[in-house]
C-alpha cells in the first residue's frame, strides 16, 4: 500500500527481476536471484502489471506466450482460475480468437483477466499483482480474491483499493521508496498512522 509515487510498482518490478535493485539482493528460497538461471526464475514468478499489453495474436498464444510446453488445456485451466474462461468460450472462435491491436476487442476487465491467466498458466510459486484488478467490478474482484486465497503460492498485491489488501497476512505501507509500516490490517489500524490515513481516505471515497 501507499500513495502514488511511493515506490510500490518499482518494488514489484524488482521482486519480479524486471529491474535490478540499487542495493542489496533478491533472495528466493534461500538463494540469491543470480544463482538461478533466467528460465528457472521466470518459470516460478508470475507478474501482472498495471498496464496490460496483449499481443495481436490468438487468445491461446497470449495466455501461453506461444510456449511449446503449454497447450490449450493449460490455457483453459488458467483462464477458468482468472474468471475469464466463460467469456472466451462464448466467442465463436474460442481460444483461437485473434486479439485486436492492444486488445481493443476486449474490455479493460477482460484484458486484465487474460493477463492474470497468462501469469497463472505456469502455476508460479510467487505471483505479483500490480493493480491487477483495478478495471474489474466488485463481483469479479471478489471472486478472484477468493481464488487467490486458495492458491498455494505466495501472492504479493500492489493496490490502491483497501478492499484488495485488508485480508492479507501482512501489509506493507510504503513512502518515498521505503517501507514505513507493516503488520496485519488490525495491527496497522492500531499502530500505523499512515495506514489509518489510507483506510480513512478509502472510507471517505466509498461514502
Amino acid at each position: 500500500m501507499g500513495k502514488s509515487g511511493s515506490g510500490k510498482s518499482t518494488l514489484g518490478r524488482v521482486l519480479c527481476g524486471l529491474i535490478e535493485p540499487t542495493e542489496g539482493e533478491i533472495r528466493y528460497e534461500g538463494l540469491a536471484k543470480v544463482d538461478y538461471s533466467r528460465e528457472h526464475f521466470y518459470s516460478h514468478v508470475g507478474y501482472v502489471p498495471q498496464e496490460v499489453h496483449l499481443l495481436n495474436r490468438t487468445i491461446l498464444e497470449n495466455i501461453t506466450m506461444s510456449s511449446t510446453e503449454l497447450g490449450e488445456d493449460d490455457a483453459r485451466r488458467a483462464a477458468t482460475e482468472a474468471m475469464v474462461g466463460a467469456d472466451i468460450q462464448a466467442l465463436p472462435m474460442g481460444y483461437q480468437t485473434l486479439v485486436a491491436e492492444m486488445g481493443g476487442n476486449f474490455s479493460g476487465g477482460q484484458r486484465q483477466r487474460i493477463a492474470l491467466a497468462r501469469a497463472l498458466v505456469r502455476q508460479p510459486k510467487v505471483l505479483v499483482l500490480d493493480e491487477a484488478t483495478s478495471s474489474l467490478d466488485t463481483h469479479n474482484e471478489s471472486r478472484i480474491a477468493s481464488m487467490l486465497r486458495e492458491k498455494s503460492c505466495t501472492v504479493i498485491v500492489i493496490a490502491h483499493r483497501m478492499s484488495t489488501v485488508v485480508d492479507a497476512d501482512r501489509i506493507y505501507v510504503m513512502e518515498d521508496g521505503e517501507i514505513m509500516e507493516s503488520g496485519s490490517h488490525d495491527e496497522l489500524l492500531m499502530s500505523g498512522p499512515r495506514y489509518r490515513d489510507l483506510f480513512a481516505s478509502s472510507l471517505a471515497v466509498r461514502h
